[in-house]
Parts: structure tokens; sequence; C-alpha cells
């Protein structure tokens, strides 16, 4: 199966155009943002052939298929979702729930590092810090 071929079936089994956000890759891996993480048919895209493995992480769902092909496979998918093209509508959703995740990640990250010991030790640190220089 050719790139193109696979790029689109993964497409199709992701819930189809509409439901990707984005797409990237890394030197390994495809990585699809999605709209709805629900849609995706992963036991179907891990039998592709080419496919080594699908990881979620959130919204992400990130397609592994190996070193060197991952970047031509990103190119192909860029091209078919830019033929696809998102309408207005899609644009304005994309941003607020980019907006959305941005806050709800937010909240996630202040309540990880709220808690007495980050406490003591951020008042520590205020402490120590102003005397660094006098030991340099």
């Amino acid at each position: 199966m050719e790139n193109k071929e696979l790029c689109e079936k993964i497409i199709e089994l992701a819930g189809g155009a509409n439901n990707i956000a984005s797409s990237t890759n890394c030197y390994t891996r495809l990585r699809i943002t999605l709209k709805n993480i629900k849609l995706v048919k992963a036991d179907k895209v891990k039998k592709l052939p080419n496919v080594l493995g699908v990881v979620f992480d959130k919204k992400q769902m990130q397609v592994v298929v190996g070193p060197g092909k991952a970047a031509k496979m990103g190119i192909e998918m860029k091209d078919l979702l830019e033929k696809a093209g998102p309408t207005a509508n899609n644009a304005k959703e994309e941003k607020k729930e980019e907006s959305i995740d941005y806050l709800e990640n937010k909240k996630e990250v202040r309540a990880k590092h709220s808690g007495r010991v980050n406490s003591i030790i951020r008042k520590v640190s205020l402490i120590f810090v102003p005397l660094i220089p006098a030991f340099i």
C-alpha cells in the first residue's frame, strides 16, 4: 500500500477529514489531533499494513509508521487535508476548542503544582535564589 492510500485509509478510520483538527509528524509517528476521539476506529488503524502501532494522548492519535516513512506520510496527510479544506465554521470551532483546551490544561497544571510541598519549596527558593550571586 502506498503512502497516499495509507493516509486516505487513516483519515477515513479517524472519522473523516472533518474530525481532524491538525496533523504533524515526528521521526517515527504521524501525529493527528482529533476533534472527537470517539469517532476513531483504532483497532482497524492498527491492522493497516505498515502501521506498527497506535498511541493516544488526550485528543491526539499517534500512528507509529517507522523512521523515514513518517515524514513522507506527513506530507501526504497535509496535502489530503488541504484538499478537503476546512470551512469557515470549522476554523472558528477549532479556535474555540483550542482556547477551551488551553484553559483546561492550565487548570490541570495549576492543580498539579498547588500543594503544600510545592508551596514550601517555592518559599525557600524565594529566600535563597537572591543569595546565589553572593556565592559566585
